[in-house]
């Protein structure tokens, strides 16, 4: 399961700044592009789930699917991520689209992940909504309580929010 909660934050050089200062390790840098499908069949919306094409910067390429949310503090839900070798992406995007599935949205972000303990620390800048940092990690039993020391120590005083990007920016 994936645990997750997003922060509206003004300036992500001062969290960037306090998370060096922590210790926390950078772990990945780069552009993540998000292509979002719909199904004539099925309304993800409705269903609370979403499938996901991912392409980075480096090059990786990522589909995922995100089952519906659970209760909790953060937004918990289950996920199956499956790495596709860059060479297929185009076949797996034919794939998609000749079982039914049309492309719905693309969302780009600049993303830096750092990681501090077990805890997965995404400093984005997001296309159309700005910046957000997102706490994230991936336990089958956690409420999402871990995320308040991280929080207090990076004094995170921003919006909190168990939404998506993809349902921000769709509002």
């Amino acid at each position: 399961y994936e645990v997750e909660l997003k922060i509206k934050v003004s300036s992500l050089e001062d969290v960037r700044l306090k998370l060096r200062s922590l210790g926390a390790e950078l772990r990945w840098k780069g552009i993540q592009e998000d292509t979002y499908y719909s199904h004539p069949c099925r309304d993800f919306s409705q269903t609370d789930e979403a499938i996901r094409l991912r392409r980075t910067g480096d090059g990786s390429v990522e589909l995922t699917y995100k089952g519906p949310r659970r209760g909790g503090n953060a937004k918990i839900r289950y996920e199956v991520n499956i790495p596709i070798d860059p060479e297929f992406e185009e076949s797996v995007r034919s794939f998609l689209e000749h079982i039914g599935f049309s492309e719905s949205f693309r969302i780009v972000k600049k993303r830096e992940i750092y990681l501090w303990r077990h805890i997965c620390i995404n400093l984005d800048f997001v296309e159309g909504l700005g910046s957000y940092v997102e706490l994230e990690l991936f336990s089958p039993r956690s409420s999402g309580d871990e995320f308040e020391e991280i929080i207090r120590r990076l004094n995170l005083k921003g919006e909190r929010t168990t939404r998506s990007y993809l349902e921000m920016l769709i509002d």
